[in-house]
């Protein structure tokens, strides 16, 4: 049951967003802590066998190594390469964008053949406009993710193909 005081919820309100409610912001889950309270066992046991191991994580191993002019220059580029996933993001696939000319034309581009070519945007418009129209008539569904069976989708293709010829004999 909800009452209201001042135009706000009274606190007998079930459910919902409460102060001081879940986990804080930026701690972290029970599977992190315990994952990281292994890293830290396993490292201490290191330490006991191999006196003079490495304090850190991976990726600070691998820029020691490609820091270090002691190592061969095989060795280093390999480190490097390797590291270098983690120092620099890669670039995002969608940062950028083909320029508004092309991006208008890929609509034609799916609908016809390439390399055939418009000689103008009215032709072009026309044809596009044709084929959208032919290809919604001989659609069976009438919304999208609709299920239609398969002899169904024949009999109206074959039905419809059928009607569309009948009206371009006689233009």
């Amino acid at each position: 049951m909800i009452f209201y005081q001042n135009n706000h919820y009274n606190l007998c309100m079930r459910g919902g967003p409460r102060e001081g409610a879940g986990r804080p912001k930026g701690a972290k889950n029970q599977r992190t802590v315990a994952v990281e309270q292994a890293m830290q066992v396993m490292a201490e046991k290191l330490k006991r066998v191999v006196p003079g191991a490495f304090e850190g994580d991976g990726v600070a191993l691998m820029q020691a190594v490609y820091r270090d002019p002691s190592f061969p220059l095989e060795l280093r580029l390999d480190a490097a390469a390797k590291a270098a996933r983690f120092e620099r993001p890669a670039l995002a696939a969608i940062a950028m964008q083909p320029p508004p000319r092309a991006r208008l034309h890929r609509g034609i581009k799916g609908r016809c053949r390439p390399m055939l070519g418009f000689k103008s945007v009215p032709s072009a418009r026309r044809y596009c406009r044709g084929y959208d129209e032919l290809r919604n008539f001989l659609r069976s569904r009438s919304r999208m993710c609709q299920h239609v069976p398969a002899a169904t989708r024949r009999f109206h293709y074959m039905r419809r193909t059928a009607i569309a010829l009948g009206m371009l004999e006689a233009a």
